[in-house]
């Protein structure tokens, strides 16, 4: 039946037969998993409502909508569906009541294809904020996907704005919540969740939503459903060029390992927001349910504190956040800026009161820089030489050329190329060259002991002729034999394996992305926070992308296995960042505080005062015009 046949029949009905409680159900427009959707209208207040009633009469599914009503009405944010009412009535069943938004459902939106980069950023940052507000109440949704996302568009004076709303708690965990491990994984399992989601074992960390959202994100910007976990995700290049720098931020959010995610929906908003800000010329305006608000000041967790935050300095971090607070107040930022900006008298004077920040996203920068101290061992050769009766090792198999111990390294020292017998590789063999007799024909003579040559004879009567001349074999002394020259005699050679060894040093660097970042000021503020020595092939470290990046890169010097890193130190620098986004006569300018104390301040020729730079200009003009006049 179609939705306009469904409707022609619902309105045929007769009032009484709509009534639910103190509503009455005027419309059905949809349905879900769990509930069928009416649009409705409170019979006392004369209001227009929406009233989900349970389609489902199973225990399982009863619970999940009795927490759904009940996780809903407790949570108060602009960006989740508010619920006004539930209950239970004798001829519907449960249901509960929710605002009329006059939404739509997100995948219905996302059958038009992928939406407008501006929209999804609005969207994303609305449901980010939504999903801090319930992980900070220690709920974790877990059935974060399109058809649990509602948008709703909102008029402003340019066309329209998408916003989003967060809905259908029904698999949601709370600490005082039902037991759902009875669940199919058919109830459960959307190509938007996690790999490690298992409602049996009853998986609940805020990791779970981070991915899915992340799922989500990739289906708004790509207009395709995600691949299945573990399946890498297209490139977003191959949608949009424009999209690439969003491409780091997916591939955290989708990461298979939880701990690398991102540690708050928030700061993947914030990561999205800055990296797509070239992409979306206007700043999203506040959801219809929210007042406004001051400038969006975010913290971004760096995963190295995340992963290795038992080995980097805890100081430096809270410094990093604890300046990240500061921040949050605008007369800090603001006396920064000034107190920069007199230092010079080419910049814009009182700078921090003429600029209003748009957004301001602090994080630390981190360098890796890993010396590696090589050995190297070629494939071993045999070598020959005559056999003297020498005393052959004792039998055994040779061992394998990195089995061989070789005197202990002294780290970065620097060994020249040295050859070395392979333990137990010696053998005797019988000379093939001359059959193990340890002689053969003299090649000069080929074994007669005589040779024969043209010479100059004097004859008795003082003429000269050449004449041939049969003499004694001077390489044999006319034997017609000589001594092997491979065994020199012996009848036997002695071979053994050979194989040259060295040792060598080289140092490899990598950065977190660095992508429009001012990396030499960066690397001038840096200061170290970790340094040791670390076994590249822990998988702790390769946890990390850019530093997985820099092990790999030292790993792979040599595709035959021939060298292998026997020392690696590991020296991490981190510096604190602040990028400081503001608009201005139309344009988009970026501010990049690097360090706390005194941050160095980079950005555009906008932070310049041309109008005094123009003045100084033409002084100096004509200073030195009235030079040259002088001098001539």
């Amino acid at each position: 039946m179609s939705a306009a046949s469904s409707r022609k029949a619902a309105a045929a009905r007769r009032d009484d037969d709509h009534e639910l409680r103190n509503y009455r159900l005027e419309e059905r427009i949809g349905q879900d998993e769990l509930a069928t959707l009416y649009r409705a209208r409170h019979l006392t207040l004369d209001r227009p409502v929406e009233v989900h009633v349970l389609r489902r009469s199973d225990w399982v599914s009863v619970s999940r909508f009795q927490q759904a009503a009940r996780l809903a009405a407790r949570l108060k944010h602009d960006h989740i569906l508010p619920v006004l009412d539930a209950g239970h009535d004798d001829r519907f069943g449960y249901y509960l009541v929710t605002a009329p938004l006059g939404g739509r459902l997100l995948q219905d939106v996302l059958d038009d294809g992928p939406l407008p980069v501006a929209d999804v950023v609005r969207i994303f940052s609305d449901i980010a904020r939504a999903l801090d507000a319930i992980h900070a109440e220690q709920i974790i949704h877990r059935d974060i996907q399109p058809g649990s996302i509602m948008v709703v568009e909102q008029p402003v004076a340019s066309g329209v704005v998408r916003h989003a709303f967060l809905t259908n708690f029904s698999l949601a965990w709370s600490p005082d919540g039902p037991d759902l491990s009875e669940l199919e994984e058919a109830d459960y399992l959307t190509a938007y969740a996690p790999p490690e989601q298992d409602f049996k074992q009853n998986a609940t960390a805020p990791a779970l939503d981070i991915y899915a959202l992340g799922a989500v994100l990739y289906h708004m910007l790509t207009g395709e459903v995600p691949p299945p976990p573990g399946q890498s995700p297209r490139p977003l290049g191959e949608f949009d060029a424009a999209l690439v720098p969003a491409d780091r931020i997916l591939r955290r959010m989708l990461s298979p390992q939880a701990n690398l995610r991102y540690s708050t929906a928030g700061q993947a908003a914030a990561a999205l927001r800055q990296a797509l800000r070239d992409v979306v010329d206007v700043e999203p305006p506040a959801s219809p349910l929210a007042a406004p608000s001051a400038p969006e000041v975010e913290w971004l967790e760096n995963p190295v504190e995340t992963v290795l935050n038992q080995y980097v300095d805890a100081d430096f971090i809270d410094e990093g956040r604890t300046w990240a607070r500061q921040l949050q107040d605008p007369l800090v930022l603001r006396q920064v800026l000034n107190t920069w900006s007199r230092k010079s008298m080419l910049r814009r004077r009182n700078m921090g009161n003429v600029l209003v920040p748009d957004q301001v996203v602090s994080y630390n920068f981190y360098i890796y820089e890993l010396r590696a101290y090589y050995e190297t061992r070629t494939t071993p050769q045999p070598r020959e030489k005559p056999y003297q009766g020498s005393r052959l090792s004792e039998r055994h198999s040779p061992p394998g050329v990195w089995q061989i111990p070789l005197p202990d390294p002294h780290p970065f020292d620097e060994v020249r190329p040295q050859e070395m017998t392979v333990p137990h590789s010696e053998r005797v063999e019988m000379c093939m060259y001359c059959g193990g007799k340890g002689d053969i024909n003299c090649t000069r003579c080929h074994g007669r002991g005589l040779i024969e040559e043209r010479q100059l004879v004097t004859n008795p009567d003082g003429t000269r002729e050449r004449r041939v001349v049969t003499l004694d074999c001077p390489g044999c002394e006319g034997e017609g034999q000589s001594d092997c020259e491979r065994c020199q005699g012996t009848g036997q050679l002695l071979t053994e394996d050979v194989f040259t060894w060295s040792r060598w040093g080289k140092l490899w660097d990598n950065t977190d992305d660095e992508t429009d970042l001012p990396l030499a000021d960066i690397r001038a503020r840096a200061a170290p926070v970790y340094s040791a020595q670390i076994n590249v092939r822990d998988p702790h470290w390769h946890a990390i992308a850019p530093l997985h990046e820099l092990l790999q890169a030292a790993e792979q010097v040599d595709e035959d296995q021939q060298t292998r890193i026997l020392y690696a130190e590991l020296t991490i620098s981190g510096a604190h960042m602040s990028e400081v986004d503001y608009g201005e006569r139309g344009k988009k300018h970026r501010l990049y505080l690097i360090g706390t104390e005194q941050p160095t301040i980079r950005g555009d020729l906008s932070i310049y005062d041309w109008e005094r730079i123009g003045m100084y200009s033409v002084v100096v003009l004509c200073v030195l015009v009235l030079v040259a006049i002088l001098v001539l």
